[in-house]
């Protein structure tokens, strides 16, 4: 099987893994806000949500309200590690009259999927640019390093819950 082949195919194991967490309806939700997951709260906020069954998480979202537009990612989970990351980024329109930023309309400007399998990358696929010239090799280390915190903090508060 070719690199290629073998990327295909860790593709769609993780997708499928993916569809089976999107579907369930058994999983139960948890909340944190920013000050909880973050420290100081952004310029528009922040949410990080988990979802769980028996003390398992399986996908947490967060969503950061910055000054230029929305930070959405998803992290999938399978045994605790991270298999996919699906990241957007929606920029804030401007009024194209006053050149004002118009905070009621948000644009795509970033989205990015990435695959892992044994805590590895094995895929990912970019559309659009990050903001001030990041590159994936700045981002995506913290955003992985964030999702193994971000997981930690939610199993805190679940079993603080029990």
């Amino acid at each position: 099987m070719s690199g290629a082949q073998k990327n295909a195919a860790a593709r769609q194991a993780v997708r499928a893994s993916v569809e089976r967490i999107n579907v369930a309806r058994d999983l139960k939700k948890i909340e944190l806000d920013a000050e909880e997951f973050l420290g100081a709260p952004p310029d528009g906020g922040a949410t990080l949500k988990g979802y769980y069954r028996r003390g398992v998480i399986y996908r947490m979202t967060t969503w950061i309200g910055l000054s230029y537009g929305n930070d959405i990612t998803e992290y999938y989970l399978d045994s605790g590690r991270i298999i996919f990351i699906y990241e957007r980024l929606q920029v804030f329109g401007h009024d194209s009259l006053t050149g004002d930023v118009d905070l009621s309309r948000v644009q795509p400007a970033f989205e990015g999927r990435y695959y892992f399998q044994q805590g590895r990358l094995t895929d990912h696929m970019i559309k659009g640019a990050r903001p001030f010239g990041e590159s994936d090799d700045e981002v995506l280390p913290r955003k992985i390093a964030d999702g193994i915190r971000y997981r930690n903090l939610l199993l805190r508060k679940i079993q603080a819950s029990r």
